[in-house]
């Protein structure tokens, strides 16, 4: 789950279950003032769904990023709703080995461009992932790291700046279990500017 707020209205995102039917992504439109909560939710073509990040743009539209299931595993998802819960458009990446990706943050520059980062599966591996879209939903650039034999990495967390700028964060393992913190940021068209890489303890 995760929360985010948009002036006199704060918004929650997590799943929604109904029995043992499924599980659909879903986003709670919490009012300030203290008056009743109201929840929406988006089920896609099969499988479980959830929104782990949710994120809002200076418009007052909603963005909620998870996973999706998909025809065969489950599929990196954005969704944009309005500001009242209706959704707008979805989005989904599916990685090259068509695994269990998963989007884990997500946020809005000033533009309303929108970027989420997570990891997608991979032959050798989870693999650190970023991607952005404008506001329409189109793939504005994509970013996945080539880690050596061995590694695995995910992205865990992002942010923007004034500028566009994305830094995003996260960690990558080798064969051994040893984790190294990185840290990067793109610019707003989906350069690389930098990378920081912390070694663990044992680095």
């Amino acid at each position: 789950t995760d929360i985010a707020g948009a002036g006199t209205i704060v918004w929650a995102s997590g799943v929604w279950r109904e029995g043992t039917s499924g599980q659909d992504m879903a986003l709670v439109r919490v009012p300030t003032a203290g008056a009743r909560a109201r929840a929406f939710t988006w089920k896609g073509p099969r499988g479980r769904d959830a929104a782990l990040a949710v994120a809002t743009a200076r418009d007052g539209s909603v963005y909620t990023a998870g996973y999706s299931g998909g025809p065969t595993r489950a599929d990196l998802c954005l969704v944009k709703w309005s500001s009242l819960g209706r959704v707008l458009w979805s989005k989904r990446y599916d990685g090259p080995l068509h695994g269990d990706d998963s989007a884990v943050d997500v946020a809005v520059d000033r533009w309303g461009n929108v970027t989420v980062c997570g990891s997608v599966a991979t032959k050798l591996g989870p693999r650190w992932q970023v991607v952005s879209y404008s506001p329409a939903g189109m793939v504005r650039w994509t970013h996945r790291r080539s880690d050596r034999l061995g590694y695995s990495s995910e992205a865990k967390a992002l942010c923007v700046d004034g500028l566009g700028s994305v830094y995003v964060t996260g960690w990558r393992t080798d064969s051994g279990g040893q984790a190294d913190a990185i840290t990067v940021k793109y610019t707003k068209a989906g350069t690389v500017t930098w990378s920081r890489l912390m070694e663990g303890e044992d680095g």
